[in-house]
């Protein structure tokens, strides 16, 4: 299957839709196409598609594929060779893709990897407790092997007496 979608190029930075942004004069317009396997390229594969840097992502729903703006992921639980995508405002969405795939689509900027079985967006943190992250009503474990790591990228202020 092929999507078309377009690739507005503004003054400053490159947009990705279904539906095009409204245009300005100086802007840029191409018609692309999508196979499904672009975004989750065979294993096997050298040539990967990174869409860091990029503040959304489309997740194959049906089909067809629904953008998803990286700020709205709460959280990626890991299920086998299966992750759940767990989205302010919509109901999960399956992904058939193990999680460290699914990670390499994800801006590292936003996620980190907190447990062998969850990424979480670095945004939707409301606290850290022990071993757990608490995003919206969920406790997120925290890998003890992955705590310092977790806790050194995240923006800490702390005092001592």
């Amino acid at each position: 299957m092929t999507v078309q979608f377009i690739k507005v190029t503004k003054k400053d930075r490159v947009c990705y839709a279904p539906v095009p942004e409204p245009l300005e004069e100086g802007d840029k317009l191409e018609i692309m196409e999508m196979k499904d396997e672009a975004l989750f390229p065979p294993a096997g594969k050298n040539a990967r598609i990174s869409l860091s840097r990029n503040p959304m992502v489309f997740v194959k729903m049906n089909d067809g594929f629904q953008r998803i703006l990286m700020k709205n992921i709460l959280y990626v639980e890991a299920g086998g060779s299966y992750c759940t995508l767990h989205v302010h405002g919509m109901p999960a969405i399956l992904v058939s893709a193990p999680l460290a795939r699914v990670s390499e689509h994800l801006d590292g900027e936003y996620f980190i990897r907190v447990h062998r079985s969850y990424l979480v967006n670095k945004l939707h943190i409301e606290s850290i407790a022990g071993n757990f992250l608490q995003v919206g009503v969920v406790a997120i474990p925290i890998s003890k092997f992955m705590k310092k790591k977790v806790l050194g990228s995240l923006n800490m202020l702390s005092f001592s007496k």
